[in-house]
């Protein structure tokens, strides 16, 4: 016990000696270091503002800048809505029988053989079916709108400046048009469709009537040139009428139902007269002395039954069976 006590006095003591030394005597002993602080002196020298003297002088105020007037905005043009493109219609195959135009066709795979008629309209149409040799074998200038028949041995047409060509089938599937005995004009008609059988009657002046009446073959079978006013008998048998510059032609249905012209008497000249509407039947004479007179005593069908070419101051005597009386050259006729 006693021991116990005095080591621990001992402790305490030790530690107040280390404490005395550390926190006394050891910082007494250590030197300081000497710390300098300089102290910087700054001389701020002040400079004297300058003596700003007025001169009197306005100082303008600045222009005030109009500002430009808004914009009115333009409305945004809505654009019109895309159209539907439509589908391209399917062009049907080339056949032998679908309508031509102008050019060179081989007949037989190209143009089908039969009766084509031209749709134009104009009067410088030309067309012409040749053989394998090249040789013309049948043509035509003039007028559009008439046919033609293309034969067997034909080998190739070419069609010129006279429209489109529709293959005609069948002609006894086609009804007659409505006008088909209205007044006609210069062209070509279609008998039984567009122009009807029977006797029609040039109602022109003029010396460049030309007129024809055609099989399906394009062959003349009856036709006339020159003084315009005569008549013309279309057959049932033909099958096309050509008329250029006859003036009008009207339809004459029954001769029996024309009462005949004031004037049946009066002395006549050059021109057509239909006996018993437009000269009296009997004697009558020329009046003229030329040496290029003519004159011709006509069936219904244009037959001449009797005629005269020359010296003029003659006579001539029509009968009851005669159907028209024309005369060119041979001065006045006058009824005795």
């Amino acid at each position: 016990m006693k021991k116990r006590t005095l080591l621990r006095s001992r402790n305490l003591i030790f530690l107040s000696i280390l404490t005395v030394f550390f926190f006394y005597i050891l910082p007494a002993c250590t030197q300081k270091p000497e710390i300098i602080i300089e102290t910087i002196i700054v001389e701020i020298t002040s400079t004297p503002l300058p003596n700003l003297k007025s001169t009197g002088t306005p100082i303008p105020e600045p222009t005030k800048t109009s500002l430009p007037p808004t914009p009115t905005r333009k409305p945004t043009q809505t654009s019109p809505p895309t159209a539907t493109k439509e589908p391209t219609a399917t062009k049907e195959p080339e056949t032998p029988t679908s309508p031509k135009n102008d050019g060179f066709y081989s007949i037989g795979t190209e143009i089908a053989i039969g009766i084509w008629e031209s749709q134009g309209g104009g009067n410088m149409c030309y067309w012409e079916v040749l053989d394998k040799n090249q040789e013309i074998m049948k043509n035509h200038y003039g007028y559009a709108g008439g046919s033609v028949k293309i034969p067997e041995g034909g080998y190739e047409i070419l069609f010129d400046n006279c429209g489109s060509w529709l293959y005609v089938p069948d002609m006894s599937d086609r009804e007659p048009l409505a006008d088909y005995q209205e007044t006609k004009g210069n062209g070509f008609y279609t008998v039984g469709i567009e122009i009807s059988p029977g006797l029609w009657e040039s109602q022109g002046d003029g010396f460049d009537c030309y007129w024809a009446v055609l099989d399906n073959n394009q062959e003349t079978m009856n036709n006339h040139y020159g003084i315009a006013g005569g008549s013309m008998q279309v057959p049932d048998n033909s099958y096309e009428v050509h008329l250029d510059e006859c003036g009008d032609w009207l339809f004459v249905p029954t001769l029996g139902e024309r009462q005949p012209n004031p004037d049946i008497d009066d002395p006549k000249d050059n021109g057509f007269f239909t006996v018993g509407i437009e000269i009296s039947t009997g004697t009558w004479e020329s009046q003229g002395s030329g040496d290029s007179c003519y004159w011709a005593r006509l069936t219904s069908n244009q037959d001449t039954i009797d005629n005269h070419y020359g010296q003029a101051g003659g006579t001539v005597t029509i009968q009851p069976t005669d159907y028209e009386f024309y005369t060119s050259d041979c001065g006045e006729w006058i009824k005795r």
